[in-house]
């Protein structure tokens, strides 16, 4: 496919962020972020597409990794491994990088690093107490979707929308 000139310097001129990928649950089944890897299953470019190879090679400069927490019986302890499977990526990777900030996120960019962060995908893993997000934040959670394929504590699903589990405390 032929692109542009124009595109590529529009490309390498902005910040490109992507907002949300799912390559940490795929890595649960053995598909392999750190390396350029094929498909698991059928229709990969619905599914298990990203890998850092490939984000680099397509110019991202900020990835949000979403941390899967309806798909298994997710707790708080399953979205910690997800986590540390996320931070020894980071680890062993000079290119890459934790972006916790827009300032960081700016400055690894500068260095033509990759910046990292990661988001919960529904508030499961709080166990139902608003105080478990100040744990995520600094394991690296830098945003959290109240709800995804079910309802939770905080919001009604758009999937699967019957009630809300049980309410977050009002203190």
């Amino acid at each position: 496919m032929r692109v542009e000139p124009e595109t590529i310097k529009l490309h390498k001129d902005s910040f490109v962020a992507d907002l949300h990928a799912d390559p940490l649950m795929w890595n649960t089944f053995g598909y392999d972020i750190v390396n350029e890897s094929e498909p698991l299953l059928p229709m990969s470019a619905l599914y298990n597409h990203t890998d850092i190879p490939r984000l680099r090679r397509g110019g991202v400069d900020l990835q949000a990794f979403g941390i899967v927490t309806d798909v298994f019986p997710t707790t708080k302890r399953s979205a910690e491994r997800q986590l540390k499977r996320l931070a020894d990526i980071i680890f062993q990777d000079d290119g890459l990088d934790w972006a916790l900030s827009a300032d960081d996120a700016e400055f690894i960019k500068s260095e033509g690093r990759l910046g990292i962060f990661a988001a919960l995908e529904g508030v499961r893993p709080l166990a139902g107490k608003i105080k478990n997000l100040e744990h995520f934040y600094d394991l690296g959670v830098r945003y959290c979707g109240l709800a995804h394929f079910k309802s939770t504590e905080a919001a009604y699903s758009s999937f699967l929308p019957w009630k809300l589990s049980h309410p977050f405390p009002s203190s």
